[in-house]
């Protein structure tokens, strides 16, 4: 429902599953959420409703248990107490806030077949990334950005 390609919660054929899992659920609409709720038998939906970014993005507890509540599904809820995806927690952590403040110095041979550069504009690292995917390599971005502040009141991202 967010990548390039109809996900599970896409509206197509009749597919029925035990258990299904979706994660960085804010990302979906209404429409997918709706859908999702009846692919599995059971529905695990993580989501953080404060990470929502973009206008479209509809994935809020409210729009969540109302999807429950007309589709007549039991609802449970549990809050996670903390962060469950980044490994290095403060290593990682630290790595992240040290390159941002460009205090940190790196290891290029610590980094294996991975190719780390830092870019002053967009379009010297498009370029780059461009010659690289002609020559055959696979490339690949580990940081994106939007738009819109991801205000539910200021769809538009206009201020």
């Amino acid at each position: 429902s967010t990548g390039r390609r109809d996900g599970i919660a896409e509206q197509y054929g009749n597919c029925n599953f035990e258990f299904v899992i979706y994660d960085e659920a804010q990302r979906m609409r209404r429409e997918n959420i709706r859908i999702a709720m009846q692919k599995g038998k059971i529905n695990l939906f993580f989501y953080d409703d404060s990470q929502i970014l973009n206008a479209d993005e509809e994935g809020w507890r409210e729009n969540f248990l109302e999807e429950a509540r007309l589709s007549s599904l039991k609802v449970e809820e549990f809050q996670l107490e903390g962060s469950y995806r980044v490994r290095g927690g403060h290593v990682y952590t630290s790595f992240v806030e040290g390159l941002l403040e460009s205090d940190l110095h790196i290891d290029p041979r610590s980094l294996g077949d991975y190719e780390l550069k830092l870019f002053e504009r967009i379009e010297e690292m498009l370029s780059l990334l461009r010659k690289k995917a002609c020559e055959g390599y696979r490339v690949a971005l580990i940081a994106a950005f939007t738009e819109s502040p991801g205000d539910r009141k200021n769809k538009t991202g206009k201020l």
